[in-house]
């Protein structure tokens, strides 16, 4: 029975040998898994602080176009209402041009009619003076 007592003992050191190996084991794969971690996690953080860098610029770039467009906006602002103030002054001329025209057009008119008027005059004097002929 002692020797039951002896092989009982041994079996349970046994065991617990073969759970610490087996704990072992385990607490280095998990210390190879973090370390894995860690350095994906530092490689992350240093592509952030690239990525962050590039961020900056990028947007000190943008607001520094943003700045010159504004600039050269206010630059065109004068250019644009000069434009619009020769739109106007040549909608003003093609209307005095037109009015012109249609003042020429009745003067025109107005001569021809009389120029009518008179030939009529002169026509209507050479048929008296011909039928004054005729008649005597």
């Amino acid at each position: 029975m002692e020797n039951l007592l002896y092989i009982s003992a041994f079996i349970v050191a046994l065991a617990i040998v073969l759970f610490v190996v087996y704990l072992a084991a385990v607490l280095v794969a998990v210390k190879r898994t973090l370390n894995s971690v860690a350095g994906t996690l530092e490689n992350v953080q240093e592509q952030m602080k690239g990525i962050t860098a590039e961020t900056e610029e990028l947007l000190n770039r943008t607001n520094r176009l943003a700045e010159d467009i504004e600039v050269k906006t206010a630059k065109l602002n004068p250019v644009f209402d000069g434009l619009k103030e020769t739109g106007g002054t040549i909608s003003e001329l093609n209307n005095s041009i037109r009015n012109l025209a249609a003042r020429f057009s009745a003067a025109t008119a107005v001569a021809e009619n009389e120029k009518a008027v008179q030939a009529a005059k002169w026509v209507t004097s050479f048929v008296r003076a011909s039928r004054k002929r005729k008649d005597t």
